[in-house]
């Protein structure tokens, strides 16, 4: 710490303006700095390092009060040595400026119950690497214990459905639906295929379990063990609706009886079609063919099985222009753009509907959002006005 050029400037003209002379000018303002030197260390002790820097023609003041003295010194930690007291701080690392987790400690993470409630599970970053663990944490113990990935699917998994006698919890664990019985601990794989399931359920009266795969919902039978699918959607056109015919086809099947006996018993073979496959249990549901105009955000099946509900939106909808980030520090040491989320105000604003099917009468409902009471309304204009 120096004497600022400043000072002595001023000091300087105090002098040849005053009867000060300026050598008494600059120890006035030597001892100021020194005075504020101890004050700083009376408030920050790390500071007295710095004090000890200073130049050997600043000296302290002559009479500094004791009780200013006593406390400009730093108060000692038990066990220091006056050496190691002065001696300079520890230097700090851009781990530590950065608060890397691996310098201030890694935090549990996704903290869920086992399925017998008696032990706490987490996951816990790996010290310099990114991988996750396991951990188990029992009740009766204080510390917690890594977990073998070898049984990874027998310690539950947040989230999931508990039955309705409390005594079952189905979930999901690295995409297939496992069952637990929480009476007994005991863990039943229900699927174990690449697909990736989610939303596990249980169906009314806990006989059945629903899950999807992507936007298909499916029901595993838990007495049988059978597999089956409640709905088929389709974002396709019927095939039964044929487009209008124009002239020249018109004329064609008029003209030639081949083509109008083709047409018609193509006709014949999928209305029989249709009518086996929806008196006949043993064979899959009608599909619904729903559109090519539109897309499904979701999908929830009731319990009893008898409804199902479609969030959808319009397939040309535009989410709007998206923003561009640049990624300079790239291992191909070219610049990579990444697109992020859309710009405010570029897109074109498309609202989702909702689409009812009655799955025992095969039925459709387009459900009308507008009639819903103060759907119009606007809650500001008061504010506004």
């Amino acid at each position: 710490m120096g004497l600022d050029p400043r000072r002595l400037r001023r000091a300087r003209a105090a002098g040849r303006g005053s009867d000060i002379s300026p050598v008494a000018a600059l120890q006035l303002v030597a001892r100021s700095a020194a005075a504020a030197t101890l004050l700083l260390a009376a408030l920050t002790p790390s500071a007295l390092a710095r004090a000890a820097a200073l130049p050997a023609t600043v000296a302290a003041p002559a009479a500094l009060p004791a009780t200013a003295a006593a406390a400009a010194q730093p108060p000692k930690p038990a066990g220091e040595s006056p050496a190691s007291a002065g001696g300079p701080p520890a230097e700090l690392t851009l781990e530590q400026i950065m608060a890397d987790t691996d310098w201030i400690g890694n935090r549990p993470e996704r903290p869920y119950w086992g399925n017998d409630g008696q032990a706490v599970y987490f996951e816990r970053k790996r010290q310099g690497s990114p991988l996750r663990d396991l951990y188990r944490l029992r009740l009766d113990e204080r510390e917690p214990r890594l977990v073998p990935d070898a049984e990874g699917g027998a310690t539950g998994a947040p989230g999931g459905a508990i039955s309705r006698d409390r005594k079952w919890k189905v979930y999901t664990h690295e995409g297939d639906v496992l069952l637990a019985n929480l009476v007994t601990g005991a863990v039943r794989q229900l699927t174990r295929t690449v697909d990736v399931k989610t939303d596990p359920k249980f169906m009314a009266g806990d006989a059945a379990v629903s899950f999807r795969v992507k936007e298909a919902v499916f029901v595993f039978d838990l007495h049988s063990g059978l597999i089956s699918q409640p709905a088929d959607l389709r974002l396709t056109k019927d095939p039964a609706e044929q487009e209008p015919a124009d002239f020249l086809k018109r004329e064609q099947l008029r003209l030639f009886s081949t083509l109008r006996e083709d047409h018609e018993h193509k006709q014949a073979e999928r209305l029989r079609a249709e009518a086996v496959q929806r008196t006949d249990p043993t064979r899959p549901p009608l599909p619904w063919y729903l559109g090519d105009k539109i897309k499904i955000d979701d999908v929830s099946l009731s319990p009893s099985g008898d409804w199902m509900l479609l969030v959808t939106r319009p397939k040309d909808a535009k989410e709007g222009k998206k923003a561009v980030m640049a990624r300079f520090v790239t291992e191909s040491g070219y610049v990579d753009p990444e697109e992020q989320r859309p710009l405010v105000g570029t897109g074109s604003a498309a609202g989702q509907g909702l689409i009812l099917l009655d799955l025992r009468r095969h039925l459709r409902h387009d459900l009308d959002l507008s009639v819903l009471p103060g759907i119009k309304d606007d809650p500001l204009k008061a504010l506004r006005e």
